[in-house]
């Protein structure tokens, strides 16, 4: 097993091949129809490749909980855990109705179906009550390796949490940040500002940033603690191009600096980089407004003319009460 695994998708191939088995079966014997459309040899064939369903089914478990074992829940997991619960319901159904009738197994295919029509009904009513709130789940799971001293609240995955979790992953961070104060400001900065987490990038994959980066103006010197932050922060999985451009966007008179992502000749978004303290250097994301697609794009970020527009709306402050408007 050890080459499916090295591919890193291991799991995900064994529930499409068990996907297109279920699919295949169904629309050649169409539920049970009386006539059967194989040779006697080949039907049995088919019925033995449904019999190794639930050992493919079991492999696929395996992959799945052992990904959850070394990285804990998350929402994408639990919808590939009621993916592999509906794929191995079907196949065990199959392979009972192959062990009960024999050659003659097809006929009991509408009834599992049926049965399965409506377990799926009952499910997708289940995933959407909070009793199985998958944020809530994930996020309950990776607090979980923090508390049992696997990862340190350094180690764990704010921009995860703020990007796919919703109000449970904001709760969280309005938590921490009562609990830690002014006490640490390390934490208090990531917290604020996720970044993504980089060390399950290999390094020749960070260092790819660099080398398909391109910069305006050329010659940029980037200043200290620039390109370790950014590299920190630029998801390599991005793909595509990157084009750095040095502008004051904050208006303090200081040099900031956006890495802009040209996808297939597209730009949808980017990322800001800013200095907030001596060396303390921020990132935002940025995203475009007007998303219409542009096969030009990429040579517009390029050669275009660069200007700043000011924001249409000004925040409200009443004394240290500060309104921003998203």
């Amino acid at each position: 097993m050890g080459p499916l695994w090295d591919t890193g998708t291991g799991t995900a191939l064994l529930l499409w091949l068990t996907t297109g088995v279920l699919f295949f079966v169904n629309a050649v014997y169409q539920s049970g129809r009386e006539t059967i459309p194989y040779p006697l040899a080949v039907h049995r064939l088919v019925y033995v490749g449904v019999c190794v369903l639930p050992i493919v089914s079991a492999l696929s478990f395996y992959g799945l909980w052992l990904r959850v074992e070394q990285y804990s829940w998350t929402v994408e997991r639990c919808w590939a855990m009621v993916v592999w619960l509906v794929l191995a319901l079907f196949s065990f159904g199959y392979t009972f109705g192959v062990v009960r009738r024999g050659v003659e197994w097809p006929e009991t295919l509408g009834r599992v179906n049926t049965y399965m029509g409506l377990g799926i009904l009952a499910l997708m009513l289940l995933v959407n009550l909070p009793v199985l709130d998958f944020r809530k789940i994930a996020l309950s799971s990776q607090e979980a390796r923090v508390e049992s001293g696997v990862i340190s609240w350094q180690e764990f995955d704010f921009f995860y949490a703020t990007n796919n979790l919703g109000r449970p992953g904001y709760l969280l961070k309005q938590r921490l940040l009562e609990e830690i104060g002014d006490t640490d400001p390390e934490l208090k900065d990531l917290i604020e500002n996720p970044r993504h987490i980089s060390t399950i990038w290999m390094q020749s994959e960070r260092d790819q940033i660099w080398q398909s980066m391109s910069f305006r103006p050329p010659g940029i010197v980037l200043p200290d603690g620039l390109q370790l932050r950014v590299t920190e922060s630029v998801n390599p999985s991005d793909g595509g191009e990157y084009v750095m451009i040095e502008i004051d966007l904050t208006g303090d008179d200081v040099d900031d600096y956006v890495v802009l992502v040209v996808q297939q000749g597209y730009v949808g978004y980017g990322y800001l980089f800013y200095v907030d303290g001596p060396g303390n250097w921020q990132m935002r994301n940025m995203y475009r407004r007007n998303q219409q697609q542009q096969t030009t794009d990429g040579n517009v970020v390029q050669e275009g003319a660069i200007t700043t527009s000011a924001p249409r709306f000004s925040g409200l402050k009443i004394e240290e009460l500060l309104f921003e408007v998203q």
